[in-house]
């Protein structure tokens, strides 16, 4: 990611929880691409990888 995509991430992300924000970067190439946000209680998965899972879990119900 980018200064500039990581600084539009920081930005979305004060405006979603209406508080400052502490961003720490990690790169884990697992996830083949996109970013999972951990905030505590809540976690959103945007990452291919988390993409693909819930997709295999659609197809197999």
């Amino acid at each position: 990611m980018d200064a500039a995509d990581s600084a539009a991430l920081l930005d979305a992300l004060r405006r979603r929880f209406g508080t400052e924000v502490v961003m720490q970067q990690q790169v884990d190439a697992e996830l083949i691409g996109g970013a999972i946000i951990d905030a505590g209680d809540l976690v959103i998965d945007g990452s291919v990888r988390g993409k693909l899972q819930r997709m295999e879990r659609a197809l197999s119900h």
